[in-house]
């Protein structure tokens, strides 16, 4: 069955360009446009996202932990706990993408074939030294998760 559309039916496809922005971008227009009219180009939003540090969204993520860490060893609810992990997570993947870099490099094997070995570096001492200080400062967060996740887990298998 073939359907047949009159040519006056179509209308054009409007795009809005307010709508296929994030929230981010739309906040900046809109206070960029209450000043004057321009838009804001992509390279200030860009370097608007460059100009937090690596250090400065560690430190943050750090006094999150900290105060998730004392909620939790309060309340004990897993909806703190969640939280916990989360940032614990979040500050370990942060501290890792840039404290530790891979390098690789090609180089021979023994017997003379080509061969990648792949190098793990430390990008930033900093880094990795402030990470080392949260895992040793969270050990007992870390330890009550633990021991919380083995509880759950048996009684998972009780369940089953």
């Amino acid at each position: 069955m073939l359907l047949a559309c009159r040519i006056k039916d179509v209308r054009p496809l409007r795009i809005d360009p307010q709508q296929a922005m994030n929230p981010l971008d739309k906040k900046k227009v809109q206070e960029s446009n209450k000043g004057n009219s321009k838009m804001i180009s992509f390279r200030q939003v860009l370097t608007d996202q460059q100009e937090t540090s690596p250090t400065d969204r560690l430190t943050k993520i750090l006094s999150d932990i900290n105060a998730a860490g004392e909620r939790l060893s309060k309340s004990k609810t897993i909806r703190d706990l969640t939280e916990y992990k989360k940032l614990v997570k979040s500050f370990i993947e942060e501290a890792v993408k840039n404290g530790v870099g891979m390098d690789e490099r090609e180089g021979l094997t023994r017997r003379g074939r080509s061969k990648i070995y792949k190098m793990i570096t430390e990008v930033d001492e900093k880094l990795v030294d402030m990470t080392n200080d949260v895992l040793k400062k969270e050990k007992k967060g870390i330890d009550l998760l633990d021991s919380i996740g083995e509880i759950k887990g048996m009684l998972i298998n009780m369940i089953l």
